[in-house]
């Protein structure tokens, strides 16, 4: 199921039960177990800690009026037969293998995670908002320790904010981090990735894996008719949740939202060193709505942005100049459904085709997705190009 979710899912459920109330925080996917007399039993991902209905962590109780009024998308998994033989809906193609998941340590003070009710504060992406506030400090400093090395932030003069999409499979945000740090550090441009809206984005790409399913088990598409059925299907079946998600990641770039509150913090120990670095907003598929939101001329005396660069942007038309990069390959055995010629962004850019013009490119990445160009090194070298024009 994914529906819209409201302030009463956060924190400690009285007795396991989510209390009916309006407003709205940003929308979510989780699984039906049962019910009784008065609404759902559902099970949610949000860890260990969460829920307790019936004394069980995860499960929740959630009314029929909650439902009435929030339910966005249902659907059935059905469990099938083993078939070893058979193609995984979501099995991965050979055109650039992924690499090893980093380690934790070496992504600590480059990444956070935000959603719509703020801050993520633990999890294995996102190390809160210590370790946010340590990053700030760090990079105001120059700590001299004897015999360490000296642990110098004021070196770097620029700071790079990305802003992911959040359309991504379970280990690619940390090895996208991993792949866009130090090309930048050597520059001495401080790196920072911001993934807004993950758990949201769930819901579309569960929703659309159920579509691609449907259509591979009932009508035998594959390949280009998959896709173009796919593509077709998408505004149809995803557009609600791809539009609360894109609404979502523009509040969450005004002042007062997450990935406001995240950069604000970020900066405030510099600014009070009376460090003025350089600030370039890098927006990856659909989060570049909330970096062109971030760059915005109202925004500036927040974020003073230095340079904006747009790569394979969705659902937006930039408010100010921007340098666009596309993805130059079409894919095709790297799919991201089984059978799909295309990555998550071009199946959100097809959900949301009404939304914006397509943008002319400055470049034309060699890869046939973001992931992809991030590991090539060619997206780096890209946005290191536009930072160094801006310099100049």
């Amino acid at each position: 199921v994914s529906a819209r979710v409201h302030q009463n899912w956060l924190g400690k459920l009285p007795k396991g039960y989510i209390r009916f109330r309006k407003g709205v925080i940003g929308t979510h996917a989780f699984v039906l177990l049962g019910y009784d007399d008065k609404g759902f039993i559902l099970q949610n991902s949000w860890g260990p800690n969460w829920g307790f209905w019936n004394k069980q962590p995860g499960l929740a109780h959630w009314s029929y009026e909650d439902w009435a009024e929030n339910i966005l998308d249902t659907w059935v998994l059905r469990l099938a037969p083993r078939a070893p033989g058979t193609l995984d809906l979501r099995a991965r193609g050979t055109t650039a293998p992924s690499p090893a998941r980093p380690r934790r340590s070496s992504i600590l003070g480059h990444v956070v995670q935000t959603e719509a009710h703020g801050i993520v504060r633990s999890g294995g992406l996102s190390p809160g908002l210590a370790s946010l506030r340590e990053t700030a400090v760090f990079l105001a400093n120059k700590v001299e320790m004897p015999g360490q090395k000296t642990r110098d932030g004021t070196k770097y003069t620029d700071i790079a904010i990305f802003l992911h999409d959040p359309l991504l499979d379970a280990d690619e945000p940390a090895q996208l981090v991993k792949a866009l740090v130090e090309p930048f550090k050597k520059q001495k441009i401080y790196p920072f990735h911001i993934f807004h809206g993950l758990d949201a984005a769930r819901s579309f790409m569960a929703r659309m894996e159920h579509e691609a399913r449907s259509a591979t088990e009932r009508y035998q598409l594959s390949g280009e008719e998959l896709t173009r059925w796919l593509n077709a299907r998408a505004p149809t079946a995803g557009a609600s949740i791809l539009s609360l998600i894109s609404a979502s990641a523009v509040a969450a770039a005004q002042p007062g939202g997450a990935v406001h509150e995240v950069l604000s913090c970020l900066m405030s120990e510099s600014l009070a060193a009376g460090q003025n670095r350089r600030v370039h907003v890098i927006g990856l598929g659909l989060g570049s709505v909330i970096a062109d939101a971030l760059a915005q001329p109202d925004q500036q005396n927040q974020i003073p942005v230095a340079s904006l660069t747009l790569v394979d942007p969705v659902g937006v038309a930039p408010s100010r100049p921007a340098t666009v990069a596309h993805i130059a390959q079409v894919q095709t055995n790297a799919a991201t459904l089984y059978g799909y010629r295309g990555s998550w962004t071009s199946l959100a850019r097809s959900t949301l085709s009404g939304s914006a013009s397509p943008l002319p490119p400055q470049h034309r990445l060699p890869a046939a997705s973001i992931a992809e160009a991030a590991f090539n090194g060619s997206l780096a070298a890209a946005i290191l190009a536009t930072i160094t024009r801006s310099r100049a």
